[in-house]
């Protein structure tokens, strides 16, 4: 039901990102899902957490990888990296995720975390200097 209200409400909209998807903001969003719940939200402040994310709700993972806890703890707890995550394909979210589960220590992983986040932020698509998955295929099957 909210999902079909949510995709009637971007259509009526029109607007398209470069990537083929509805274009929405968070002010889109947070009146939406007060529209859906009867809870007003319709602040403008976006350094909240997305009001969206319910323990329900999941974050995509990659083609290969799920998508590790703390990582997805990470996303929620930055609204702008995980609209960066929303946005790039399955293949770079798995080569995301393949990154971080790559470090053999705590610390490394967590730094990759952080850094991960930052830089999804900042734009960047993929890890850097990172060769890639080495769990998939290299035709992009799992």
């Amino acid at each position: 039901m909210a999902l079909e209200f949510f995709a009637e409400a971007v259509q009526a909209r029109g607007e398209m990102t470069r990537s083929g998807t509805p274009s929405r903001s968070a002010a889109d969003d947070r009146a939406l899902h007060g529209q859906m719940t009867g809870n007003d939200i319709s602040s403008d402040d976006d350094s909240r957490p997305d009001p969206f994310m319910s323990k329900t709700e999941t974050i995509p993972g990659g083609v290969v990888h799920d998508l590790p806890t703390d990582l997805q703890a990470a996303l929620i707890a930055h609204p702008q990296a995980l609209a960066a995550w929303r946005d790039i394909t399955p293949l770079a979210r798995n080569e995301w995720i393949c990154w971080v589960d790559s470090a053999k220590k705590s610390a490394t992983r967590e730094k990759r975390i952080a850094w991960g986040c930052e830089s999804l932020e900042a734009g960047k698509r993929r890890p850097c200097c990172w060769p890639g998955c080495s769990h998939r295929e290299r035709n992009g099957a799992a």
